[in-house]
């Protein structure tokens, strides 16, 4: 079962799990695909949970792969991070996870990988022979437009917090949405919410910018 290196889809079924003889007992074990950056590796793991986890990275690492040509035409022109609710300046590992959650969002959603269990057997064969709808290109198109009206509104929320943080009155309010923006909109969004949710994101902002003129 073990192999290392894989890039392309040139293995057949997975099956839900093994079962080896080990000590004189049947012990389980549950094929997975691995992804190890470049490639993925097929391993078996103690559990069908953490094969179900590892392989929905794995599969995503595939089809990264097999869009590589589109993914590198649009890489370079990923946006900046949003800005950070608690003031840090972004940092180069902090734009490259940045880039990288955004194209993992991208094949998630050209190959329909979102809210599915990782992709095994027929339903992993169907995948690979059809084509990815919609494209890696208007997806791209989609996200950015999206994280850029939030990122204008995330930015005119901040300035109208750190002026009102100038107010000894309202200091305790400030400190509280302060701290749920920060919740809201953590570094890892893109990985979390999906894209119809983050278009959500700007009506919450303009929200939390009310709250604070609220008597």
């Amino acid at each position: 079962m073990g192999r290392s290196g894989v890039t392309t889809w040139d293995f057949g079924e997975l099956p839900p799990f093994l079962v080896r003889r080990v000590a004189g007992a049947d012990i389980r074990a549950y094929p997975a695909i691995v992804d190890n950056g470049k490639s993925v590796d097929l391993e078996l793991l103690e559990s069908s949970a953490a094969a179900e986890e590892a392989s929905r990275l794995g599969v995503r690492r595939l089809f990264t792969l097999a869009a590589r040509r589109e993914l590198s035409a649009i890489a370079p022109r990923v946006p900046r991070p949003l800005a950070s609710p608690g003031g840090a300046m972004p940092t180069r590992a902090l734009n490259d996870a940045f880039r990288e959650q955004l194209l993992g969002r991208i094949v998630d959603g050209a190959f329909q990988l979102e809210g599915e269990a990782p992709l095994r057997g027929r339903r992993l064969r169907s995948k690979r022979s059809s084509p990815p709808a919609p494209p890696p290109r208007w997806l791209f198109r989609a996200w950015t437009q999206s994280l850029s009206v939030v990122a204008l509104e995330l930015d005119k929320t901040l300035a109208a917090l750190k002026s009102a943080a100038k107010h000894p009155s309202g200091r305790a309010a400030i400190l509280d949405l302060h701290a749920q923006i920060e919740a809201l909109v953590p570094s890892d969004l893109v990985a979390r919410v999906p894209l119809a949710r983050l278009d959500h994101y700007p009506r919450y902002l303009r929200a939390a910018r009310r709250a604070w003129r609220a008597p």
